[in-house]
């Protein structure tokens, strides 16, 4: 176990080192300085995401059901999670031939087909950060005076 922990360590380290820089150390990973680097952060970080569901699931902390209705279905969502998953699960499918790991691969495949015949994709990009916004608004508002439902001070 410790060995694995050792690893996954290494590798965190890696993508964070990656996303950090990605027209630098993408190309470790594969990733050409044609790439955008917020395409370069966003698969590196859904790499691990997806790597992270699948050992929760597989020790048994989240179930099918909760990997269906939360975390699988927030990422199909979007349409970057989507393109995503179609590149990589033919990938995981020969790299993974661990029975659990290709049950969670199933899940994933079939919770990515639901979202796909369910509702369209949020595109990732022409969303505004909410929080983003309302965090810098409340920055503008004035000692002792509440911020209103937009963040910003009541005048």
């Amino acid at each position: 176990m410790e060995a694995i922990s050792t690893l996954r360590d290494f590798q965190f380290r890696g993508y964070d080192l990656v996303r950090s820089d990605p027209l630098t150390y993408g190309p470790v990973l594969g990733f050409g300085a044609w790439l955008d680097p917020v395409h370069v952060r966003r698969h590196t970080l859904y790499v691990q995401h997806m790597q992270y569901l699948a050992a929760t699931y597989e020790m048994g902390l989240v179930s099918e059901k909760g990997l269906r209705s939360d975390a699988l279905a927030n990422m199909f969502a979007f349409s970057t999670g989507r393109l995503f998953w179609e590149g990589a699960s033919p990938h995981w499918h020969v790299a993974y031939p661990n029975p659990q790991t290709q049950r969670f691969i199933r899940i994933a495949d079939k919770a990515l087909e639901n979202a796909i015949a369910d509702v369209p994709p949020i595109d990732a990009d022409s969303l505004a950060h909410p929080l983003g916004e309302l965090q810098e608004q409340a920055v503008d508002t004035p000692a002792g005076e509440e911020a209103g439902p937009t963040g910003s001070g009541a005048r």
